[in-house]
């Protein structure tokens, strides 16, 4: 069972009944943060959560939905480690963009990210954003 499984599951859980219809839930250019500039309004003007495993900066926008940017320097690994690390990060806000803060959001990892289950990143950012425990895909 591969570290998104349990994801892939609760969303397929939410197809079957109807709540979210295909496409919905996706990860597009709109929902991220691609400018530098982007990313130092938020962690100069946002508001800062520390939880054990990442640094969590929100800062207000002009779109009106949430947008994520994700920081993984070389610290924490190699390539591999590094880009499982920012893939459970976009399929937690993936899953749960709909019940998030319409702002934008700048994820930090921590060198200790590196271990963790797609659970275990749910449950963390869950409780530092204030996201209900049962909520995924689009919030449904």
């Amino acid at each position: 069972m591969g570290p998104l499984s349990a994801a892939s599951q609760h969303c397929r859980h939410l197809k079957e009944e109807g709540a979210i219809s295909q496409g919905q839930a996706r990860f597009t250019r709109a929902d991220r943060l691609l400018q530098r500039a982007d990313f130092l309004r938020v962690k100069q003007s946002g508001q800062n959560r520390h939880t054990r495993h990442f640094i969590i900066s929100l800062a207000a926008n002009e779109v009106h939905r949430p947008r994520l940017g994700v920081v993984v320097t070389k610290k924490l690994g190699k390539a591999v480690q590094r880009n499982r690390v920012k893939r459970l990060l976009r399929e937690f806000f993936r899953l749960h963009k709909g019940v998030l803060p319409s702002a934008d959001i700048v994820i930090i990892a921590k060198r200790q990210a590196t271990g963790l289950t797609y659970t275990q990143v749910r449950a963390e950012l869950a409780a530092a954003l204030a996201v209900p425990e049962n909520t995924g895909c689009m919030g449904d």
